[in-house]
């Protein structure tokens, strides 16, 4: 398998080079060879004018892998340095197994190590993550007496001990549908659930208990034989209220307000809302005035300083903390289906109007609105100043948390399905942004199954080989049909775990172990930084370009490829259409790439218009 790290990256034919018999500069870090052909004329250059003159030593790039590697281990980077054995070891590049085999022993005399030092140092959620790195690669036996059970039952004691009790249940729950469990787990587990009152997950648990024949606490029992009526349940929300100071419109100065809702997840006082709410108090950029509060239901007219905990871009969440011991508190017990047609009820303050209580029906389960998963359509009526409040089913399950209305359609409102929070809650609770584990690259749906249609360079798909073309076959064992799928199973698990990637490339499967890296929060954003806009285009507008005439600064293309259901196919671009690119530009006010074509339009006879693209820079396809 030719290694992707030497491939030339351009709209063209990637020109491969073998490793074995290239040798380089050492200069800290590895180049795509693309760059030292490019180079390697201004290199000739200079030897032939420094005839007589010392050398510049050269290194073999086998030793300058070695020394990568042994870099890795020394910064304790050790599952990178595990992916990047593992690559060199199935790709033939002049390095000894022997001497692999001797940087692989030397990461395992590490990880014990490691894995104390996270315990000690109460980093409890990096030991699971060492963890079940192991597991992947069945080397579990390096941390003897643990397993994946004890491992989550400690990060659930560890909040306990903080007093993240809301979320230690929640991870408890997650022990029990992964991991089997004993009558004393179960114990722990529901006595929690009841000493916080979240009902939801006693009634799970003892669910689970009593079809495995273990006997639950008559007082367990008795607490769910209570009801809470939607007026109770209103005194858990809040107004949220962001002041701004005063803003100039038209020659008048008027009051800058952001209007929002919450509700209590917590009985300490945390509540949860929508990041775009608050967005002024987190945003580093942000430099005017900002002050945030919340109104509670019951008494409108006292406003109660609150800050933001943790907040999350992508899932546009945001845990606020208020001294305030509320009334209501709202909790969950992990997935709940709900369906087209299902009702469901939303609390919040629409323009500023407490507890008021809208009703509708599910109308969509799966819009592909944000950048990972999916989010739900509904039609109960939902205003500005709603977002960021509770949406329940009939049961008062906790369902989603609204968090968009389109002004101009009336009608046409969203929320963010709660399996998603449950999978984000905990990271709310740490400080500052929720980080994400991403594997780097973008991809497809077709009658293919997943395509690769682009990899970020540095990334680890594009570490461990994976290509443009390649199909996902399995992600740890497990199959998928779609991307919704595979994110969701990829937000199981922490950045810096090692999983088992498999995939098609031709009529041959390969497969590999890979490091999860940290999501950037804008893939798009970050990929430009690292490539060129004709392959950005790919990701983006769904068409693949290749050069076919440069001159100066002015590039002629050719479609190369058209993804079906991409902007490019639904503009009405088709493979071998000719094309220049007459303006490229990102608008990050409004956070979209908009990009000037001019086409000569096969299927139009060949007719020369020219066609501007607009795509948004939160895409959905990057994984």
């Amino acid at each position: 398998m030719t290694d992707p790290r030497f491939h030339k990256q351009t709209g063209s034919n990637h020109k491969h080079v073998k490793r074995r018999n290239l040798e380089v500069y050492r200069v800290g870090v590895l180049f795509p060879a693309g760059v030292f052909l490019l180079l390697f004329p201004l290199f000739s250059l200079i030897s032939c004018r420094t005839q007589g003159k010392p050398v510049v030593a050269v290194k073999p790039l086998t030793e300058v892998y070695i020394e990568d590697v042994e870099k890795l281990i020394d910064d304790e980077k050790l599952m990178y340095a595990l992916q990047d054995i593992a690559f060199l070891k199935k790709n033939n590049n002049g390095i000894g197994n022997e001497v692999l085999e001797d940087l692989e022993n030397k990461v395992y005399e590490k990880v014990a190590a490691q894995f104390r030092d996270y315990l000690e140092k109460k980093e409890i959620n990096k030991a699971a993550a060492l963890y079940r790195s192991l597991a992947t690669i069945g080397k579990t036996d390096l941390l003897p007496g643990w397993s994946y059970k004890r491992i989550l039952f400690s990060i659930a004691g560890e909040e306990v001990e903080k007093g993240n009790r809301a979320s230690a249940v929640m991870i408890y729950l997650k022990a029990m549908e992964t991991e089997e469990c004993d009558a004393e787990d179960f114990a722990t587990m529901i006595s929690l659930a009841s000493e916080i009152g979240n009902t939801k997950a006693i009634k799970k648990i003892s669910d689970v208990m009593n079809g495995l024949g273990i006997p639950v606490k008559k007082e367990y029992m008795e607490l769910l034989s209570g009801k809470t009526t939607k007026a109770e349940m209103m005194n858990g929300t809040a107004i949220i209220w962001v002041d701004k100071g005063i803003k100039i419109e038209q020659g008048y100065g008027i009051p800058d307000r952001v209007l929002g809702s919450g509700f209590f997840v917590d009985s300490r006082g945390y509540m949860l809302t929508n990041h775009h709410v608050i967005e002024s108090e987190v945003d580093p950029e942000y430099e005017g005035f900002s002050r945030l509060y919340i109104r509670l239901s019951k008494n409108v007219n006292e406003r109660v300083p609150a800050k933001v905990v943790g907040y999350d871009r992508i899932f546009d969440l945001a845990l606020l903390k208020v001294s305030i011991t509320p009334d209501y508190v709202f909790y969950s017990a992990g997935d709940v289906e709900v369906e087209p047609g299902d009702k469901v009820n939303a609390i919040g303050a629409p323009l500023g109007l407490e507890n008021t209580l809208t009703s509708g029906i599910i109308s969509n389960v799966s819009r592909r609105f944000i950048q990972m998963g999916d989010v739900m359509q509904i039609d109960a009526p939902v205003n500005p100043g709603n977002s960021g409040g509770p949406l329940l089913d009939d049961n008062d399950n906790l369902v989603g948390v609204v968090f968009a209305g389109l002004e101009m359609f009336e009608g046409l409102n969203f929320a963010i399905p709660y399996n998603w929070v449950n999978m984000v809650f905990p990271g709310l609770f740490e400080e500052g942004e929720v980080i994400h584990p991403w594997l780097g690259l973008a991809l497809a749906e077709n009658e293919k199954g997943l395509e690769v249609i682009y990899t970020v360079p540095g990334e680890p798909a594009w570490r461990v080989g994976i290509q443009k073309g390649d199909i996902i076959e399995s992600l740890d064992g497990s199959p998928f049909k779609s991307i919704r799928d595979i994110q969701e199973a990829i937000l199981r698990f922490e950045p810096e775990t090692l999983m088992k990637l498999s995939w098609k490339r031709g009529d041959s499967s390969v497969e590999s172990i890979i490091c999860l890296g940290k999501r950037p929060f804008s893939p798009i954003e970050y990929a430009i930084k690292r490539d060129i806009k004709e392959n950005i285009i790919i990701p983006l507008f769904g068409m693949e370009i290749k050069a076919v005439k440069n001159f100066l600064w002015d590039t002629e293309y050719v479609v190369n490829r058209v993804y079906q259901g991409s902007i490019a196919d639904n503009s009405g671009i088709s493979e071998n259409d000719p094309l220049s690119i007459q303006r490229w530009r990102l608008d990050m006010e409004n956070r979209i790439a908009i990009i000037q074509v001019f086409v000569k339009k096969r299927k139009a006879g060949f007719f020369e218009n020219i066609v501007q693209l607009a795509a948004y820079l939160e895409t959905d396809n990057f994984l």
